[in-house]
C-alpha cells in the first residue's frame, strides 16, 4: 500500500474518532445525565426522626399556605405510591423526593 492509502485510512479513522468523541461530549453536557444523577441521589435522601418531612419542606422558609400545600402534596404522593395494586409501592415510597426538585423522577 502506498502513502496515499495510508493517509486516507488515517484521515478516515481520525474523522470517525473525532465524531464519536464529539457526540459523547455533547451528550454529557446536554443529555439527561442530570436526571440520572437526581435519581441516584434519591436513594440517599433520608426523612428520619431528626430531620423530618416538615423541616425538609420548610428549608426555604415558605409562607404557611405554601407549606400546607407541600405537606398535602407529600401526603398525597405517599398514599398514592404506597396504595393499590402497585407492587413497587413501598420501594417508590422510599424514593419519594422533595417537591422542589424540578422533574425528578421516582420510577
Amino acid at each position: 500500500m502506498g502513502v496515499v492509502t495510508w493517509l486516507t485510512l488515517l484521515f478516515v479513522v481520525t474523522s470517525l474518532s473525532l465524531k464519536y468523541l464529539t457526540e459523547k461530549i455533547v451528550f454529557l453536557f446536554k443529555g439527561n445525565l442530570k436526571y440520572r444523577f437526581l435519581n441516584f441521589l434519591a436513594d440517599f435522601i433520608y426523612y428520619g426522626d431528626e430531620i423530618g418531612v416538615d423541616a425538609t419542606l420548610s428549608l426555604d422558609e415558605p409562607d404557611a399556605a405554601l407549606l400546607e400545600r407541600r405537606l398535602k402534596g407529600h401526603a398525597y404522593l405517599e398514599s398514592t405510591l404506597g396504595a393499590g395494586d402497585n407492587p413497587r409501592g413501598e420501594e417508590l415510597k422510599a424514593k419519594l423526593v422533595d417537591c422542589r426538585f424540578a422533574l425528578a423522577k421516582v420510577c
